[in-house]
């Protein structure tokens, strides 16, 4: 196990549950003030990073598919991506696997960058990091730079930034260990507020589970009563599990001694798989209640060497 901070190593004590692993990783789950936190460090020298993307004809597939299709011991999910219509998959900023760019946005931007120096978090133009081995993600926003949480955080507004969502996060110590951080929540909605492409985008989301469940052959067979049910469940069955926000996230990530972190996509994409399972989505869901894991377009891997 790494070396902790004397605050960090209370703070499990009390909080959390650790469990470390003859192959050079620990997790950890930690369950404080309705937070549900999983946190994975893997040695760097132990683990190969890899970005993966989905099958071309499928566009998304969940993370333990691709996990499992690359032999992982340890996945998330990655960047932002388009949902619905033609654009449906497509990554939302830069995407470039083996030096093969499948989206190359020309600016500086938030990066992962895995090429022959290891996995780098940085902010830069991705072409300067193009070569023949280099696989390159962007996400938003940088949430740790040289050890601190970067200032342009505490600026932030909007309701990305401040309320609490489903999370996932990448960071990197300076020791070179990889630290994992994904936060579940549940969400809670006003049925009467719900919008109709919340309701449109929540149907194309879950359509192999709800067909399945209610036994049709597409959702156009979905009936009233059917759909009231669904929205029931998804919307009003919590736990009280409450995510964090992105200045939260970032300042975990420091407390993690993360020298450089990102926040990659998040909300109901936010998957990690360790060794054989999603360990985010709940093992025992409620009767009725539909839960899936999202299909999404890539993922960062990580498989022993």
């Amino acid at each position: 196990m790494h070396n902790m901070t004397l605050r960090a190593l209370i703070f499990l004590v009390l909080f959390g549950k650790i469990t470390a692993h003859a192959s050079n990783y620990t997790y950890e789950k930690r369950t404080m003030d309705h937070r549900v936190i999983h946190i994975v460090t893997l040695d760097s020298k132990d683990y190969e990073p890899q970005i993966v993307k989905a099958d071309s004809i499928k566009k998304r597939e969940p993370v333990s598919v691709l996990a499992k299709r690359f032999g992982a011991s340890v996945a998330i999910n990655g960047g932002f991506f388009e949902i619905g219509g033609k654009r449906d998959g497509i990554s939302s900023g830069t995407l470039v696997i083996k030096g093969h760019p499948y989206r190359l946005r020309d600016f500086v931007q938030s990066l992962v960058v895995i090429g022959s120096g290891g996995l780098v978090i940085t902010r830069a133009n991705p072409k300067k990091h193009m070569d023949p081995q280099a696989s390159i993600l962007s996400s938003i926003p940088l949430l740790v730079k040289e050890g601190e949480v970067v200032k342009d955080l505490f600026e932030k507004k909007s309701e990305f930034f401040l309320s609490p969502h489903a999370r996932t996060a990448l960071g990197i110590r300076k020791d070179g260990a990889i630290v994992i951080v994904v936060a579940e929540h549940h969400y809670i909605k006003d049925l009467n507020k719900l919008r109709m492409d919340e309701v449109r985008l929540l149907m194309k989301e879950k359509e192999c589970e709800i067909l399945q469940k209610y036994h049709h052959k597409n959702l156009d067979d979905i009936t009233l009563k059917e759909l009231k049910e669904i929205l029931r469940n998804e919307y009003t069955s919590s736990d009280g599990v409450s995510g964090l926000s992105i200045l939260k996230l970032a300042h975990l990530m420091k407390e993690l001694d993360c020298d450089d972190a990102i926040n990659l996509d998040g909300g109901s994409s936010s998957a990690l798989w360790v060794e054989d399972k999603i360990v985010n989505l709940k093992e025992k869901p409620k009767k009725g209640v539909v839960i899936t894991e999202k299909a999404v377009p890539n993922a960062i891997i990580f498989k022993r060497k």
